[in-house]
């Protein structure tokens, strides 16, 4: 198969290196079970007579590296698969959502195949790490298929453009691997400055277009306790400003950032976080808390389909923004219960329609290599907002109902080795 192919190549190519010996070679397994329960009038119950959905959702990745002189190599091959009762929900049910299977349509590099897409099943392999590194006294730069994370956000991140996990996500361990090219410099006083090309396809006819590009420059800048960063960016057509600001306040940890984009028509978008994150020891336990405030100018006050802005739906869609509402606020506590059990809390408000989503998570290291998380995910809020579900027609087969986020019950296995 064309992935597995260009894998083994690069891998016989490896032993042409030297320190064939000192590869590093592990590996992880993930199976997630869940049952999401739908509303009689959301528009998924309409659409299939269902409200109850059990799905098993599986994920296996095998990572190879090697290290000699200033050079680093890396490799990570992925199988997922999903199968369940969410498989016959028709697409029109997510009108923001992309495919369930990730590909490389719009990626430089096509190292995704789909293995299967059918009603009981779908399975796709990919190398989701493809890259090549050095790393000297000053100067660092990485080239291939990699993830960037940038930004101070915990829930909401306006200055990680480049495939932001959601505030719903369970896994958050690995982001999804772009084609483009890294470099860093390091100044002797701490400071760097990073840059970031990122070219794209586009899906409809798999051009490369510049259009669809992303070329961007960070500078950081520490003083004392402060730390500084300043992003520019050309991004998807348009110009990108944005700046964030960390500190510390008397113990806790204060950040901020703000993100200034001028669109494609004139216009100038404002995504914009400010959070605060503090831990401290109640009643012999370890606790951790943080609050978050996220304004996004693209949202809505009174969220509906009709009045989303096209800025807005382009974002979700790429998965660049996962937020309908204009003002939003996010609460979080964990508390380390034992050694080896973490209970965690997550509340996600609209602060315009004062819908909310609810997570509740328990952590457990079960046995040395092997992890337990299980939890639920509760949606909460009055019809006609962003949490509690909007209105939707159809506009092929005419039925209405409303979409959102289900109640959801998961148990998430983690394996590594």
């Amino acid at each position: 198969m064309y992935v597995l192919r260009i894998g083994l190549f690069f891998l016989v190519l490896a032993q042409c290196l030297p320190a064939w010996a000192d590869w590093e070679v592990s590996g992880q397994g993930k199976l997630l079970l869940s049952h999401s329960a739908y509303l009689s009038d959301d528009f998924v119950s309409v659409a299939t007579g269902e409200q109850q959905y059990s799905d098993l959702n599986a994920n296996a990745r095998l990572m190879a590296s090697n290290r000699w002189d200033s050079y680093d190599f890396n490799l990570h091959y992925q199988l997922s698969g999903a199968s369940g009762d969410s498989l016959n929900i028709p697409l029109s049910a997510s009108p923001f959502s992309t495919s369930t299977i990730i590909n490389d349509d719009s990626r430089l590099l096509d190292l995704s195949m789909e293995l299967e897409n059918s009603s009981s099943g779908r399975w796709s392999q990919r190398l989701d790490r493809l890259n090549l590194g050095y790393a000297g006294r000053q100067l660092v730069w990485r080239v291939g298929r990699q993830a960037i994370s940038w930004g101070n956000g915990l829930a909401y991140n306006p200055m990680d453009i480049f495939n932001p996990f959601s505030p719903l996500a369970i896994d958050t361990e690995y982001k999804t691997g772009d084609d483009l090219f890294y470099a860093q410099w390091l100044f002797q006083n701490g400071d760097d400055l990073q840059l970031i090309f990122l070219p794209r396809r586009d899906p409809a006819d798999g051009a490369v277009k510049p259009a669809l590009a992303s070329t961007a420059i960070k500078f950081r800048t520490m003083s004392g306790v402060t730390d500084w960063d300043l992003l520019l960016a050309r991004h998807y057509g348009e110009n990108l400003l944005a700046i964030g600001h960390v500190r510390d306040v008397g113990g806790a940890i204060w950040r901020l950032d703000a993100n200034v984009t001028q669109l494609e028509d004139g216009r100038t978008a404002l995504f914009a976080m400010s959070n605060m994150d503090y831990s401290w020891i109640a009643f012999g336990h370890n606790v951790y808390g943080f609050i978050e405030y996220y304004h996004n100018s693209l949202g809505a006050e009174s969220v509906s389909l009709a009045g989303l802005d096209s800025a807005l739906v382009s974002r979700l869609q790429r998965g660049e923004v996962h937020s309908l509402g204009r003002d939003e606020v996010a609460l979080g506590l964990m508390v380390e219960l034992t050694p080896r059990w973490q209970s965690n809390v997550t509340l996600l408000r609209n602060l315009h329609d004062r819908s909310s989503l609810l997570s509740l998570t328990g952590n457990y290291d079960w046995l040395q290599d092997t992890k337990l998380m299980f939890g639920a995910q509760i949606s909460l809020g009055e019809r006609d907002t962003e949490f509690g579900g909007i209105a939707y027609t159809d506009p092929v087969s005419s039925l209405s109902g409303y979409i959102g986020a289900p109640s959801r019950l998961y148990l998430y296995i983690q394996q590594y080795y």
